[in-house]
């Protein structure tokens, strides 16, 4: 079992996934990061044609004080920019790299996860090298091998990737910083912290990349192709034709929104709202068919064909 631990591990340095993966998802954070970036050069212009307003800085900061929306159903325009600001600065600060991450790893990572999943079987299925390794190390032994590797690579290749994140992450909110200098902006790094239940949460995102991986994987295996697995789940995950209820988009953001308080920052997947207990069954679920897809497809399909 050790030697098909270590086979599987070259293969994923050899066919050059980890460094390609680990790029993708650093790229997806910056990516949001540059769009927060943007958008606090936006909301400073709101906020000093606001400000610019009003004569002066006891009026300003009177207006601060008084409620967001009046008694007349008008909203105060100007603390309204102001918190858009501190929000996009909370959404950056290194302190809340952690749970920034997460909210984009729920946005992207299922399609990105199943790529993933599906890339680790059509390969070596396609190039010739299961059947190989399966004659050398025994079906189970690969499988087995094969499906913890992929876990354990997946999962700390997204913990190395916030964890850069979060060393990169003071330049970028510096820069954010920069653009939303006012004096009536709360720019201290101090004050912006991870929010939520974040052990758990972490736990529960953990789950996630399992079973988009499973997903990948089985169906990847089953149609010996990466595009279609990716296609489905792309379809399902970004493309809300038909809002259901109990889809598996559904329920995960249902339980991840109990979880932690996200800032919004990335679009939200939540189409309705369902208890906990109907959530974790459709998780269950999700997780079990590809499983039982995986398992099924691997013992009765032959490797010499």
């Amino acid at each position: 079992m050790r030697n098909s631990f270590k086979a599987e591990l070259k293969m994923w340095f050899h066919t050059g996934r980890i460094i390609v993966t680990l790029g993708v998802l650093l790229g997806a954070d910056v990516f949001f990061t540059a769009l927060g970036i943007s958008s606090i050069e936006e909301k400073i212009k709101a906020f000093t044609f606001s400000i610019n307003m009003i004569s002066s800085d006891t009026e300003i900061y009177r207006i601060l004080q008084e409620p967001l929306i009046y008694e007349d159903g008008s909203v105060n325009a100007v603390l309204k920019n102001k918190m858009d600001i501190e929000m996009t600065l909370h959404a950056l600060s290194p302190h809340n790299a952690l749970l920034f991450c997460t909210e984009v790893g729920f946005y992207l990572f299922p399609v990105i996860m199943t790529i993933l999943g599906a890339q680790a079987v059509c390969q070596e299925y396609s190039t010739g090298v299961m059947r190989v390794r399966v004659s050398r190390e025994g079906k189970w032994k690969y499988f087995v091998a094969k499906q913890t590797v992929m876990i354990l690579v997946a999962i700390g290749l997204i913990s190395m990737a916030t964890l850069l994140y979060r060393i990169g992450s003071k330049f970028f909110f510096d820069i954010a910083k920069k653009h939303a200098y006012l004096k009536y902006i709360d720019t201290s790094e101090g004050n912006y912290s991870d929010t939520g239940n974040i052990l758990y949460l972490v736990l529960f995102f953990a789950l996630c990349i399992i079973i988009f991986l499973e997903i990948g994987f089985s169906i990847g295996y089953l149609f010996k192709s990466s595009i279609i697995p990716s296609a489905i789940v792309g379809f399902l995950w970004f493309i809300n034709i038909i809002p259901l209820d109990y889809g598996p988009k559904n329920a995960i953001y249902n339980v991840a929104n109990r979880l932690s308080r996200f800032d919004g920052f990335v679009p939200n997947g939540m189409v309705s709202v369902i208890t906990n207990f109907s959530a974790s069954i459709v998780i269950v679920i999700t997780l079990m068919l590809p499983l039982i897809v995986a398992f099924f497809t691997w013992n009765k399909r032959s490797f010499y064909k």
